[in-house]
């Protein structure tokens, strides 16, 4: 009896933490360019969510992932000067459409036909995942996980749309991963539609993460960058070579 009442005392400071963990809502990471500027080109801004392999930002390293290269390389032939900001999902659709230079990424191919013509790419397939406890017995593909299992991701992305105009038992998330994590744990949801979001996570709650539970495969879609509707409106011709220098350091 003492060791349960350790046990559940031990999870319930974990989930506390998880509670009460905030991630930054915007910041700079690395440069990651060091070309001299041409001065008929812009500054672009990079802004991802960071959760993704496409960009990780290690602490005093150089951004790694294929996005970082492909930008470097961009760069590089274009001769522009271009920066990564940290910015979480939920503001990626006013970002883009208040802001002028800049880029998003990882961005799917769905949406309305003028979001799909600012997108180059595709960059690389991008694998989603439910997020179960190990103790669920429901099964995400099955007709019973969808009238049953209380469901939820991160706020504004593709996945909560999609979850809701497809009829599932949608329960509103949040757009931090500790608070989505916390409310599987807790029971206040019984699957959760992600990616692979560990990199994200502080090394405790990872390991916390993975003891509980468990994720099964959704789906893999392609993913590309996309352009500014400033940018694709006012500048198309920077912006068709810019779609055309990056197949080119993709090798397509």
């Amino acid at each position: 009896m003492i060791k349960l009442q350790k046990r559940a005392l031990n999870i319930s400071i974990a989930l506390l933490a998880l509670c009460t963990a905030y991630l930054n809502d915007t910041a700079t990471a690395q440069d990651g360019a060091h070309t001299e500027r041409n001065a008929s080109v812009p500054h672009l801004k990079i802004y991802t969510h960071r959760d993704t392999f496409f960009a990780q930002f290690p602490e005093n390293k150089p951004a790694q992932g294929i996005v970082p290269e492909l930008m470097h390389c961009a760069a590089n032939k274009m001769q522009f000067t271009y920066e990564f900001v940290i910015a979480p999902l939920s503001r990626s659709r006013n970002l883009i459409n208040a802001q002028e230079h800049i880029l998003w990424f990882p961005s799917t191919h769905q949406g309305d036909p003028e979001r799909m013509r600012r997108l180059i790419g595709p960059v690389g397939d991008l694998n989603s995942y439910w997020y179960q406890l190990k103790s669920s017995t429901l099964d995400p593909h099955s007709e019973e996980f969808k009238t049953k299992a209380r469901v939820t991701a991160y706020t504004k992305s593709t996945f909560a749309e999609e979850l809701q105009e497809s009829g599932y038992n949608w329960v509103s998330g949040s757009a931090d991963y500790n608070r989505l994590i916390y409310m599987l744990m807790t029971n206040r949801v019984d699957a959760m539609l992600a990616v692979d979001f560990h990199r994200a996570l502080n090394k405790d709650t990872q390991i916390l993460f993975e003891k509980h539970t468990r994720r099964t495969l959704d789906k893999s879609v392609k993913v590309s960058i996309q352009v500014s509707r400033y940018m694709y409106k006012n500048e198309p011709q920077f912006v068709n070579i810019l779609d055309s220098t990056i197949h080119t350091c993709l090798g397509k």
